[in-house]
């Protein structure tokens, strides 16, 4: 899923490594990550996390 979000832009990884593929993550990610989570263990859809994260990332942006 996390690969998923990077595709649509809602969670790009720190880093990739070219040989394996697999992604790095900061620190700072994990809330965004957290998140994600818990609103699949909620049974939220994918579509409906694309739209939370995008009300929640964009009020976040004015806060800081």
């Amino acid at each position: 899923m996390l690969r998923h979000c990077d595709e649509i832009g809602r969670l790009k990884p720190a880093g990739i490594d070219r040989f394996t593929d697999d992604r790095y993550d900061r620190e700072d990610q994990l809330p965004i990550a957290g998140r994600i989570a818990a609103l699949k263990d909620m049974g939220f859809s994918l579509a409906d996390l694309v739209r939370i994260l995008a009300v929640y990332l964009d009020y976040h942006e004015r806060l800081c």
